[in-house]
């Protein structure tokens, strides 16, 4: 099963299909005036797209955190998809989220892509991977890429899988320690103080693997969110200008192969 990839040429983010919305409050101390005002971050969409082997799974969707009920340790989820692709071969549709605005005092905004599995498929036979079309963190915009800004160099990942003996997927009980670490493209390297040394990036992750587990699974749920070191980095890399030449926005494509 594939997620396709959206191509940076073809792709704009006011355009596409899971529309996730947010604007970035930084405010900095620094003795450049300028960094004290708001600059955006807009995912206006993301085109969702995707390839279902016969009988590999019932369904992908995605659902909406409800971040005024949900807590750092549970999560809850609006069960009523925002995107839903079904059946077999290559399915699109054109259906969205909205995601309230991230600042520096709410920097996550989770969004849950969840596939349901047909009876019988087993936790070691799966391996969902996420491969980047960019090949190294992007850690500023320009005004050559502010209009399709790679979103691997500011996104997370986290998943877990759910047995069969789950009736139904717990939308209002997601318990985030379940899911164990995020997993991000880019890594960063911070000193004793917390400040930002040096970061790597590998354009190939592993979100999930199933390894011997014989157990009998019904979900793999997958969890989307914003990464704040990244983002914050990338904005005080950026300059005034163009910033303001791009109506003081990022728009950020999505440039990942994400694939079971």
């Amino acid at each position: 099963m594939k997620l396709s990839k959206n191509r940076k040429s073809l792709i704009k983010i006011a355009l596409a299909t899971m529309v996730t919305i947010f604007s970035l409050a930084s405010i900095f101390t620094g003795t450049i005036a300028w960094f004290t005002v708001n600059r955006n971050v807009d995912v206006g969409g993301m085109s969702v797209s995707v390839k279902i082997p016969e009988g590999a799974i019932d369904s992908l969707t995605v659902h909406k955190c409800d971040l005024s009920a949900s807590t750092s340790s549970v999560l809850q989820f609006d069960s009523k998809p925002s995107v839903v692709a079904t059946g077999s071969g290559s399915v699109t549709t054109a259906s969205g989220i909205q995601m309230e605005n991230y600042s520096t005092l709410n920097q996550t905004q989770p969004v849950l892509l969840l596939l349901t599995f047909n009876d019988g498929k087993v936790e070691g036979d799966i391996e969902m991977t996420a491969t980047s079309d960019t090949n190294s963190f992007v850690s500023a915009a320009t005004a050559q890429n502010i209009s399709a800004f790679p979103f691997s160099s500011a996104v997370t990942f986290r998943a877990c899988a759910y047995s069969d003996t789950y009736q139904s997927f717990p939308f209002t009980n997601v318990q985030t320690t379940n899911y164990g670490n995020k997993l991000s493209f880019v890594t960063f390297t911070k000193d004793n103080k917390g400040n930002i040394t040096g970061y790597s990036y590998n354009r190939n992750l592993t979100i999930y693997d199933g390894g011997e587990s014989a157990t009998s699974i019904k979900y793999l749920a997958i969890i989307l969110d914003y990464f704040p070191d990244a983002i914050d980095y990338i904005i005080k890399n950026t300059t005034y200008e163009v910033f303001n030449n791009h109506n003081n926005c990022i728009d950020f494509v999505c440039d990942w192969l994400m694939e079971l």
